[in-house]
């Protein structure tokens, strides 16, 4: 009888040890701050906090970015743009580039062509990227002001 009444007497403090953490009281709840764009005349990758500090790298915006649920898909359509922007870039050098090489005016004429083209993509690619990031970071700052998105 002492046993089993001892075991319930540890068992119910235990209990009660585990459940009675505190909740933290909203004053101590640590909202994430807001994103904003530096003031930079090309500030298309370069974001601050509201208070001024900067965010130095590219992987922890999308760190910060990511935190926030439904913004992974955004991030990752972003990242995937601004490959597209490097791989086109690439190509339109590699382009221009051949051109050195091609004696017959047809084939410098098409080398040409394809620089332009790739620099078409190279624009559309870049400007999807910055669509996407924007997304994402205007969800993270609705999450920030704990708000949601109107569709």
């Amino acid at each position: 009888m002492k046993k089993g009444f001892m075991f319930l007497l540890i068992s119910v403090l235990l209990c009660e040890s585990i459940f009675a953490q505190e909740s933290p009281s909203e004053s101590e709840i640590v909202f994430p701050q807001i994103i904003v764009r530096s003031e930079n005349l090309f500030s298309f990758s370069q974001f601050e906090f509201l208070d001024g500090t900067k965010i130095k790298s590219n992987k922890e915006l999308n760190v910060l970015l990511k935190g926030v649920p439904e913004n992974t898909k955004f991030v990752n359509k972003a990242n995937f743009w601004k490959t597209m922007t490097f791989v086109s870039t690439v190509a339109g050098l590699g382009c221009l580039g051949a051109t050195a090489f091609v004696d017959s005016d047809c084939a410098v004429e098409s080398l040409c062509l394809g620089a332009v083209g790739c620099l078409v993509i190279d624009l559309f690619s870049c400007f999807m990227s910055v669509s996407y990031k924007n997304i994402a970071l205007d969800n993270y700052n609705l999450y920030a002001l704990q708000l949601e998105r109107q569709n």
